[in-house]
């Protein structure tokens, strides 16, 4: 997705591993999300992983110069 785009997904209630991948294909395993909650967002940002805070504050400190 896009920034600001979102996408739904219905799912059963239950714990699942989740692959995120960047713009750049920089991966992200994200393991035992549990996704029983009444309708609540799921919301996958720069805050995600590890590696994805990581560029992001690489990004954030070479646009500063």
């Amino acid at each position: 997705l896009l920034p600001d785009e979102s996408v739904y997904v219905v799912l059963d209630c239950g714990t699942y591993d989740a692959l995120l991948i960047d713009e750049t294909g920089a991966e992200c395993q994200v393991d035992s999300v549990d996704l029983c909650f009444d309708d609540a967002d799921w919301v996958i940002d720069n805050r995600s992983c590890d590696l994805f805070k990581a560029r992001a504050a690489a990004n954030a400190a070479a646009n500063a110069k």
